[in-house]
């Protein structure tokens, strides 16, 4: 795997290269290799290899998660069933709380007598992915790298000069990032963004991963030194409040994070030590953002304080076709409508907003959206 890793070749090469060694040990040994795997799945099964990630089944609609095997297993009187989502989007609503989604999770294809998620959401832990980290050499002393370096007087340089890295606090008021713990305190820098996997169609995948700010910069981004933690699924970029439910695990893992991990074994520690790790960075592109911290838009209801809605919906009527736009009744007045446009209009109001949940990343007590978010790199 780490021969795939370092030249960069894809699943679908190793493969070929599997099948290539076994054809080459078959002609040299004949039947003494007749056991020799084939296929990548099978070379991973014999050498005990297991995927890290535990897989969910989201909802095509609302994207509520759902653990793979109780979809696969569903069953009704017995019977192995198409299971449905029973999510309900808007339980404060008195007209839609009594509505489930009862969108189908599954689908069994003719003459098989297995179910199939309709999509899947594969979710990495920080955990697991820490603790291997550790036991790399040298790892644990690229940590401590930052807290050597020369400073600069009113010069920015990198992000242990900036206000978060000098003034964030644990729940004793110490700093958290402080020498004495270079290598055991770790900010996380969350990232996430969408990509066009294939070619010729329109199919938005995401990838949610991570990058250890303590690290230093020309070895930060590296592949190997990069958390991986989920993918969303496409074909769409999930929209708005519906993000939560793909942010919740990592969230739970970060919540536990902050409390501490012990670790077993690491590369300078044969007897294990103790980290913790905090989300300090939301780095990404506009829309990814406000995803993520809940910042739907300028005018959207803030779900910390009592701003709300206040766009109205003009109806502007033409006497061949009707156009609708949107601004704000302060700044659209209906003469400079009526006399740019023609026709009457009629202005309706649309009720304040009220989002149906908060951002996901509330469930984190020390996380500030204000100074923890940056728009764009």
């Amino acid at each position: 795997m780490n021969f795939r890793i370092r030249f960069n070749i894809s699943e679908t090469a190793t493969e070929s290269l599997v099948k290539f060694m076994k054809l080459v040990l078959t002609e040299i040994g004949g039947n003494e290799f007749t056991n020799f795997p084939s296929t990548l799945y099978l070379a991973k099964k014999s050498l005990g290899f297991n995927d890290r990630f535990h897989s969910f089944v989201p909802c095509p609609k609302c994207h509520k998660l759902y653990n793979k095997d109780e979809v696969v297993n569903f069953r009704q009187n017995e019977t192995l069933s198409i299971m449905r989502c029973n999510h309900i989007e808007f339980p404060n609503s008195s007209s839609r709380r009594i509505k489930p989604c009862d969108i189908p999770l599954s689908q069994k294809p003719d003459n098989s007598v297995i179910i199939q998620p309709e999509l899947i959401f594969p979710f990495a832990g920080i955990r697991e992915q820490l603790a291997a980290m550790f036991r790399r050499k040298g790892f644990e002393n690229s940590l401590r790298h930052w807290a050597n370096r020369s400073g600069f007087d009113d010069i920015l340089t990198d992000i242990y000069d900036g206000r978060v890295w000098k003034t964030f606090k644990d729940e004793t008021s110490l700093n958290f990032f402080r020498p004495e713990v270079a290598d055991s305190h770790l900010g996380l820098m969350l990232n996430l963004d969408w990509f066009q996997p294939f070619d010729g169609t329109s199919h938005s995948t995401g990838v949610l991963y991570a990058a250890i700010c303590n690290l230093p910069r020309d070895i930060r981004f590296k592949r190997e030194n990069l958390l991986i933690i989920s993918i969303l699924p496409g074909p769409n970029e999930v929209r708005l409040h519906k993000i939560n439910h793909y942010l919740a695990p990592m969230v739970d893992e970060l919540g536990s994070l902050w409390g501490g991990m012990t670790l077993n074994r690491t590369y300078e520690y044969r007897e294990g030590r103790q980290i913790r790790a905090a989300l300090i960075l939301v780095t990404c592109d506009i829309p990814a953002a406000r995803k993520i911290c809940g910042h739907i838009s300028a005018l959207a209801a803030c779900h910390r304080c009592e701003k709300r809605e206040i766009m109205k919906i003009i109806n502007i009527i033409l006497p061949e076709w009707k156009i609708w736009t949107s601004g704000s009744l302060l700044e659209i007045h209906p003469s400079i409508v009526r006399m740019l446009l023609g026709g009457d209009i009629a202005i309706q109001t649309q009720p304040e907003l009220n989002l149906p949940s908060k951002p996901a990343l509330d469930g984190l007590s020390y996380f500030d959206y204000h100074i923890s978010t940056q728009f764009g790199f």
